[in-house]
């Protein structure tokens, strides 16, 4: 999901940032035993959205807990390709904290006590997905296709193609020789017979 070399770089420096493996303490010898984290639940089986590059600018991210189908280096890396920053630690200048499965106790306490935002995984993606600019389909008009124009138009006018001026597939086009206002396949514009 990351191909270029910014992201790349980003991933890295997201890297150092995020949390080690979760500490646990052992019974006698003093020291901690590193237990690595079990992988997400649902890994690989969601679809990454791609949305605007700065949907999530001004917002700093802390990550805790097992998220549903990306690893924590792997949501750094979404959270900075689309604006945002992630941190390891809690902190006052985290505004969001992304919270999976068994998140950390203090971690947690720490987050509610310093009344950052809370969301899942889904609800982040959910943002970066609303963030993608919205295609809406063409409505089906009575107008030119990528064939020309319907038969009915043609009619009693002549066949040469200088009767029509230009047609934009694109946005706004302008049908100028026939007495045809502008003609658009996405919905703008205005026809007129007259």
């Amino acid at each position: 999901i990351f191909s270029n070399a910014a992201g790349k770089r980003a991933a890295a420096a997201a890297l150092e940032k995020i949390d080690k493996p979760a500490k646990k303490k052992r019974g006698g010898g003093g020291g901690f035993h590193f237990t690595p984290r079990p992988p997400p639940p649902n890994y690989g089986n969601k679809d990454i959205p791609k949305g605007d590059v700065t949907c999530l600018e001004g917002m700093k991210f802390v990550i805790t807990g097992v998220l549903d189908s990306l690893e924590r280096e792997e949501m750094a890396i979404l959270c900075s390709q689309h604006g945002g920053q992630v941190v390891g630690s809690v902190s006052g200048k985290v505004t969001h904290a992304i919270i999976g499965e068994e998140a950390g106790a203090t971690k947690m306490a720490k987050i509610r006590s310093m009344n950052i935002t809370m969301m899942t995984e889904d609800e982040l993606l959910e943002i970066i997905r609303l963030s993608a600019p919205q295609v809406a389909p063409a409505p089906e008009v009575d107008g030119p296709t990528s064939d020309g124009p319907p038969v009915s138009w043609m009619q009693g006018r002549p066949s040469a193609p200088q009767d029509v001026g230009t047609v934009s597939h694109e946005g706004i086009g302008t049908v100028s020789n026939s007495g045809i206002g502008a003609i658009s396949n996405k919905g703008v514009g205005a026809v007129s017979n007259g």
